[in-house]
């Protein structure tokens, strides 16, 4: 059964957001990725300067590798398996509000990585979302 919904007023613009994923499963995105993760003030441990310099010294250079082949192992052709999920997500969920006709954008991005929280915030903006729902 499915349930009725209420129009609101001007465009709304829904983010699905997670923290993130590298862009390929290569030591390299892997860095970029997690070096950006593990720099956020949320995460970091100890003072940042200290924080960085052990963090590009010794972990990254490990980590980065090590985290590679994992993600290697689960890789799909489409890319990173959250990414295709969420790209799906935000597929069906554009779909069911347009089958709706309600006035909804979706987009979903990245706390680290791409697609961005940026990028999404600014292409809402520019389809002319009135409202933003991050989920």
């Amino acid at each position: 059964m499915s349930k009725k919904v209420a129009p609101v007023p001007g465009k709304v613009g829904v983010i699905i957001a997670n923290t993130g994923t590298p862009a390929a499963p290569t030591a390299k995105a892997v860095k970029k990725y997690l070096s950006q993760f593990l720099m956020d003030p949320r995460i970091c441990p100890m003072p940042r300067p200290m924080w960085w310099m052990l963090l590009h010294t010794v972990i990254l250079r490990k980590r980065a590798r090590a985290s590679a082949e994992k993600y290697r192992a689960i890789w799909t052709t489409g890319g990173s398996p959250m990414a295709v999920a969420y790209e799906a997500l935000e597929r069906g969920l554009a779909e069911y509000y347009r089958n709706r006709g309600l006035s909804v954008e979706v987009r979903s991005a990245m706390s680290y990585g791409k697609p961005s929280l940026k990028r999404a915030v600014r292409e809402l903006k520019e389809a002319g979302c009135e409202r933003l729902v991050v989920l």
